[in-house]
């Protein structure tokens, strides 16, 4: 594996037994253009709330809506918490497998957008 983020600090936080705490670690700025771009924010209330559930699920701020899964870091198990918050405050006929194959945070709003069309009838 190869990190997507590289992060210099002049010295490591380490907690009482001398070992590198990562609680206290900076947390890694994932925006790849300048804020400016339009590009990253998001354009529908749907990519708004996948933004909010995926800078829950990695703990920051604000997710660029075109960043892959893979380029925020994902793991399986933050993609197990990302679709349990998905289908607990979006929708619930949300797929693991579609949530695969559309790594974006925009990709996955428009495979989401016609499922809540079929789920309130």
């Amino acid at each position: 594996m190869i990190p997507s983020v590289f992060i210099i600090v002049d010295n490591f936080p380490l907690n009482a037994n001398g070992k590198v705490d990562r609680k206290r670690l900076p947390a890694p700025s994932f925006s790849t253009s300048s804020s400016n771009d339009n590009t990253n924010s998001p354009f529908t209330r749907l990519e708004q709330q996948l933004q909010d559930i995926f800078s829950q699920v990695f703990h920051v701020e604000s997710t660029s809506v075109e960043a892959s899964f893979n380029q925020l870091g994902g793991t399986s198990l933050d993609m197990i918490h990302a679709l349990t918050l998905i289908r607990g405050e979006i929708c619930k006929e949300a797929g693991f497998g579609a949530l695969l194959t559309n790594p974006s945070i925009r990709q996955r709003a428009q495979v989401i957008e016609p499922l809540l069309f079929f789920e309130k009838l």
